[in-house]
This record gives C-alpha cells, sequence and structure tokens, in this order.
C-alpha cells in the first residue's frame, strides 16, 4: 500500500498506520537471490559496454533515470538505472545496478522491481511530484517528493560483503495544520518521528525515539522503503 500516512482528523496529522498484511520484505536467502538473477539473466544483458546494452530483450522500456558514481568501493564508477515503461504508466520501474568492470565494460549485478515504485496510482495521477537518483559516498540515494498525502520519502543503500541493503529511511509529510516526520536508521534500531501542530498559536513540536530491532538484511531486490518504513512505524508503536 503505497500511502502510508494519512491526514488525523482532530489535529490533521498524517498516520503511519498503512502497512500491508503481507509483506514479502528482504531476507538474507541464497536460494531467493538466486532466483532473481536466473529471472534477470533471462529478461537482461549481463555483460555489455554501456547502459542502454542493458535495456530489456522485450523492447518495452527506456531509461528513465540514470546516477553514476562509486557504488562498492572499488574506485571504478558504476551505473544505476531506473527503467520505465514505453506504454503503461502503473508498470514497475526496476533499478538495475551496473558494476564497472576494469576492462571499462560493465556487469549487470543487482536488479530490483521494488525500490522504486510505479510512478502513477490507479486514478492516474503521479505518486510523487519529482524523483531523483544518485549514487554518493558509497550510496544509492533515492529521493521521491511529494507535496500530497505521500509526502517526501528517502532512501538509502549500500554494498556490504557484496549484497546491496537498505540503510537508512527518511520521511517529511506537510499538511493543513501539520508537519511530520520521521527517521529509521536500519543498523541501530532508531526510529525517531516529529510532529508539528501549527495550527496553535506556539507552533508545538513533540519527538519521539523509539528502538526498533535492528534488522540488517533490507535485500534491495526485494525491499520496498515504503513498505518497510510503514511496518518499522507499527513496530514501534
Amino acid at each position: 500500500m503505497r500511502f502510508y500516512m494519512k491526514l488525523i482528523a482532530s489535529f490533521l496529522l498524517f498516520s503511519l498506520l498503512c502497512a500491508c498484511s503481507n509483506l514479502n520484505l528482504a531476507q538474507n536467502d541464497n536460494k531467493d537471490i538466486a532466483k532473481i538473477d536466473n529471472s534477470a539473466k533471462s529478461l537482461y544483458a549481463t555483460t555489455g559496454k554501456t547502459a542502454t546494452d542493458f535495456l530489456p530483450k522485450t523492447g518495452e522500456y527506456h531509461i528513465q533515470y540514470q546516477a553514476q558514481g562509486d557504488l562498492n568501493g572499488d574506485k571504478l564508477v558504476d551505473i544505476a538505472l531506473v527503467l520505465q515503461h514505453n506504454n503503461d504508466k502503473q508498470a514497475i520501474r526496476p533499478i538495475l545496478i551496473l558494476l564497472k568492470n576494469k576492462d571499462k565494460s560493465y556487469h549487470l549485478d543487482k536488479v530490483s522491481n521494488v525500490a522504486m515504485p510505479i510512478e502513477f496510482n490507479e486514478y492516474d495521477y503521479k505518486n510523487y511530484d519529482s524523483e531523483e537518483i544518485n549514487i554518493h559516498d558509497k550510496k544509492l540515494i533515492i529521493q521521491l517528493y511529494s507535496t500530497g498525502v505521500n509526502g517526501n520519502l528517502f532512501s538509502n543503500f549500500e554494498y556490504k560483503n557484496r549484497n546491496l541493503y537498505l540503510t537508512y529511511i527518511e520521511v517529511y509529510a506537510m499538511g493543513a495544520g501539520s508537519h511530520y516526520e520521521a527517521s529509521y536508521e536500519v543498523a541501530t534500531g532508531i526510529f525517531e518521528e516529529t510532529e508539528t501542530n501549527t495550527m496553535r498559536e506556539d507552533i508545538p513540536t513533540t519527538t519521539k525515539t523509539f528502538q526498533v530491532k535492528p534488522k540488517q538484511k533490507w535485500l534491495f531486490e526485494k525491499t520496498s522503503p515504503d513498505e518497510v518504513f510503514n511496518k518499522v512505524s507499527n513496530d514501534s508503536k
């Protein structure tokens, strides 16, 4: 469920109680990873010299966003691609991680069909007004911005032992009479949320910090940041 925050009627605050009931979130399961890798090999080239060499063999997708930078710490410039379907606005948007080889070619290392949300909802509205994907300081950074009910959703992924894991989530939402912001540090399990009531003259701010059981196995291939945030938010209550 993509709308993880709804306005609370009494204070028009955003709620984070929209967790999906059955989340298939990432586990460090080598068999599952192998299945994803084998599926990816049937859709994408495994090696190539340019980003376009890795477009799906079906011809239905094009590159929507592209980021470059050293992602795995080998001092070579890697590439992250977000693919967009040519015709279906509600199709999945795969993110491909292309690691650079010493001979200047690339190999396909990771594919996620859930790290990037679909672009349009069932009512033909964009889920986020603007989107950015970057590679900085060996982090894959996905930044989604919305003035609507979704708010902003920022997430970081980092390589550890050749796997790419979710390490950080941050959200911010602003409604009529309230602001909401929260962050989740995966390694420490620290979840912090702040609510600001702008309807009162003194504009009171309340900050709460929760210790969530640390979980370091949110694999990029199987992790939807908004679903993780929903789950962690509910677990902290």
